[in-house]
């Protein structure tokens, strides 16, 4: 394995706590969802891009302008972690069904972003619920999910811009002096509208530092599939930037898109959603990548798609995870359901 730089905020061996004995998955559970229908596709309909185009576009640098912590020794990320890795999930792994090493999924419903770029901030709170719902079933808690509020987190982020755009590092800067709030307390508004005054917080305005790590795409480049597979194995699902053009076409909902759509080695693809990643899986002779949007159900397979791996990971321009985070379980009030797909 090449050893790739690898960047992260505030993180060390001691506060890299991911750790849940893994579980074999019945064969049943994992299921091959996504075919090889390469099918005609039509032109863009019912806005589905447009209302998305203009997400990340000026921050297509902004890992290069963000101070983050190097770490000296990449490999730290996977050592002492092996025990997380099954052979038994090489080929399929999906977080948002059972077929993972908890055997259930770590995934709530489906959302919404509607008319603002405000994917950043979808892509931030998901990875935060999937943390806390880990966190539950490791702890074995009766409830698991809590909803975050996305709205929260577009009207408080100052290092991001809003409905214009922003990046998971700079949402998680943020979030340490703003807190995190339920969505309960402050709904989705797809504006810059304020929250009211009376806030539920899950986690506490200038709360206890959140361990993360990000990865940015020239490392990212020497990494394998394999790497990023074990990467989802012990780290649960990842927050990654894309290129999204193609997603705006109409597709069969399982259907595999092509690799080169979303090459970002190619110069005319360049990154402007952040999305996901939460699994893989393989179709009749292409593995894939299973990854979450936040366009609603009625897009992709109830708000997912898969899209065919290439031989080195060129899809992702970044991937992160949260590892640690001091919040309130008596807000986790949910439970999750697997997809019934």
């Amino acid at each position: 394995m090449s050893n790739p730089k690898i960047t992260g905020i505030n993180i060390n061996n001691s506060t890299i706590k991911i750790d849940y004995k893994p579980t074999p998955a019945p064969s049943s559970v994992c299921k091959q969802s996504f075919t090889e229908n390469d099918s005609v596709v039509t032109q863009i309909e019912s806005n589905l891009l447009t209302a998305n185009q203009k997400l990340v576009e000026k921050h297509s640098t902004g890992m290069k302008n963000f101070k983050l912590n190097d770490i000296s020794d990449p490999n730290i990320l996977f050592s002492g972690k092996e025990h997380l890795i099954d052979n038994s999930f090489n080929t399929t792994l999906n977080w948002a069904s059972q077929c993972n090493r908890l055997n259930q999924s770590v995934l709530g419903p489906i959302k919404d972003q509607g008319k603002c770029g405000s994917c950043w901030a979808f892509g931030t709170a998901c990875v935060l619920e999937t943390y806390i719902t880990m966190n539950s079933i490791k702890n074995n808690y009766s409830n698991n999910y809590v909803s975050i509020s996305e709205q929260h987190i577009v009207t408080k982020s100052q290092s991001d811009q809003g409905c214009q755009g922003g990046l998971f590092n700079y949402a998680i800067r943020d979030i340490e002096q703003t807190g995190i709030i339920t969505t309960d307390s402050c709904e989705y508004k797809a504006n810059s509208t304020q929250c009211p005054a009376n806030l539920d917080f899950i986690y506490p305005e200038n709360g206890t530092p959140i361990t993360s790590w990000v990865i940015g795409f020239s490392n990212i480049l020497n990494l394998t599939n394999d790497h990023i597979k074990k990467l989802l194995q012990i780290y649960g699902p990842l927050v990654t930037g894309i290129h999204a053009n193609f997603l705006g076409l109409s597709h069969p909902v399982n259907y595999v898109h092509k690799k080169e759509d979303f090459d970002l080695t190619n110069g005319d693809n360049r990154v402007d959603h952040q999305v996901v990643l939460i699994g893989y899986g393989r179709s009749e002779t292409k593995p894939y990548w299973i990854l979450r949007n936040s366009w609603g159900t009625r897009w992709g397979l109830g708000g997912y798609w898969a899209t065919e791996m290439s031989d080195t990971p060129t899809m992702f321009y970044e991937l992160g995870a949260i590892t640690d985070m001091k919040y309130d379980i008596n807000k986790v009030t949910g439970n999750t359901t697997s997809v019934d797909w």
